[in-house]
């Protein structure tokens, strides 16, 4: 326990304002290489990360995660180059029968921000949530539709393709006809994956899921991924790819689906305490209102993992981990939620990864690693940029804001006027803008829904790392 106190100590005192060694100009010229790759070969036509085939014959040329990257890059959705990635993962999504692919799809659907969306990212993340194994985590496939609801899915992305959808106030309702869903209808279940599971697909899929509750989605699912990774967790701190039966060692990559998996349970629990403090319900009955919130930087098992990584960092235990891109991003994404600069060292995590891929950038722009240069690419990017795919789920665990998605886009910007000549303003005092302010949470017992037993046809058997 003085262990994971001097950690946590640690961890507060780097989280104060960076003092980066790392040549700020020469990250924003690689931002601008790599973003003119993607936008120059985004239609190539491989899948990205290598992803199993789909059984649907499903070919959206894994655009998702470039256009992710992209938005993250300040690309607008309506550039064209965006409105073209949304059309295509648009039609590909609703035959989409691949984890990964529709957890990308949603988070890319969701980063478009677009009020037509929302009955479609409904259907994907539901299913996706039917894909859920006793267990608590995903394997390879998820539930398709069945022929009537395909076709229902087709003329509703018609009907609403040039048509203005109003933005909802706050979240909307699940649609009734994919609430059904839940309950096995209209979709062609598969069989428990619990032997046979990872907890690579199960990364996607819960950041997807955490994405998609904001579209009136049921949460509960985010329960058993918590559950899930809360019992598989090494006493070293670290997390292996496989979360049940003989797991090989842990690894940095996976660690951090753990990390992030746990952060996610934290802010779900902790939402749901805020908004029911929120409502008009009175506190005396509302038991979720009474509960104290949650803060993620002193949940012990989530300080386990962060000691994990400092170790991959600063004492390099795991040798040369940088080429494997897709670790680079999840080191961000945990750094970024948790609003860290450092994993409790004197070395910083940015400047680490990125000496590494100023270094190794290719000439074209692209980046090289373990993924292929499309996917490789899009990870580094988000990772140069700092992206934190998960800003709601910062702003929720350090300033109690629940945001409510789906919101107006932001206007551009109107043209400054000229300058009119006035007589000068008497002084007064300056207006101090405050920073977000971060309380002292203390922990809640945490509670956990049991799931479903699924039965169904089994899904072909592949087994991906």
């Amino acid at each position: 326990m003085s262990k994971l106190l001097a950690f946590s100590v640690a961890i507060s005192l780097s989280a104060v304002a960076p003092v980066r060694a790392a040549n700020e100009k020469r990250v924003r010229e690689a931002v601008d290489r790599a973003v003119a790759y993607l936008i120059a070969n985004y239609e190539f036509d491989q899948d990205a990360l290598g992803w199993p085939g789909s059984f649907r014959g499903v070919r959206d040329r894994g655009m998702a995660l470039c256009g992710i990257a992209l938005i993250q890059g300040k690309i607008p959705a309506d550039n064209p180059v965006i409105a073209n990635m949304a059309r295509i993962i648009r039609e590909a999504s609703i035959d989409e029968d691949r984890t990964v692919n529709l957890a990308l799809d949603i988070i890319f659907l969701a980063n478009v921000n677009d009020p037509r969306d929302v009955v479609l990212i409904q259907s994907m993340a539901v299913r996706l949530i039917m894909g859920q194994n006793r267990a608590g985590g995903w394997f390879n496939y998820v539930p398709t539709l069945d022929a009537l609801e395909t076709a229902r899915m087709v003329r509703i992305l018609r009907a609403v393709t040039n048509t203005k959808v109003d933005v909802p106030k706050g979240r909307p309702r699940l649609d009734p006809v994919i609430r059904e869903y839940l309950e096995g209808k209209h979709i062609n279940q598969i069989a428990d994956s619990s032997d046979w599971d990872d907890n690579f697909n199960t990364m996607f899929a819960t950041m997807a899921i955490w994405e998609a509750r904001k579209y009136g989605i049921p949460g509960d699912a985010l329960n058993r991924v918590q559950l899930r990774f809360r019992t598989s967790q090494h006493g070293d701190g670290g997390w292996s790819f496989r979360g049940s039966g003989p797991s090989p060692a842990p690894t940095p990559g996976m660690t951090c689906a753990g990390i992030r998996a746990l952060t996610i349970g934290d802010g779900y629990q902790h939402e749901r305490i805020v908004r029911s403090r929120a409502s008009d319900t009175p506190s005396k009955n509302n038991n979720v209102a009474q509960k104290p919130p949650l803060e993620a930087r002193k949940d012990p098992q989530i300080l386990m993992g962060l000691g994990f990584l400092a170790q991959t960092i600063n004492k390099n235990r795991f040798g040369e981990v940088r080429d494997d891109l897709s670790t680079l991003w999840s080191i961000e994404t945990v750094a970024a939620v948790l609003n860290l600069e450092s994993f409790g060292g004197n070395r910083l995590w940015f400047d680490w990864g990125c000496d590494w891929l100023l270094r190794s950038q290719n000439a074209d722009g692209s980046f090289t690693g373990k993924w292929g240069k499309r996917a490789d690419t899009s990870f580094a990017l988000m990772f140069l940029l700092r992206a934190n795919l998960m800003r709601d789920l910062t702003h929720l665990l350090h300033s109690n804001k629940v945001i409510d998605v789906v919101e107006a886009p932001e206007p551009a910007p109107s043209p400054p006027e000229k300058p009119k000549e006035t007589p000068p303003a008497p002084a007064t005092e300056a207006i101090m803008t405050p920073m977000p302010c971060q309380p002292d949470f203390q922990p809640c017992p945490r509670s956990c829904c049991q799931p479903r037993q699924r039965l169904g046809i089994c899904g072909f058997l592949r087994r991906w790392r």
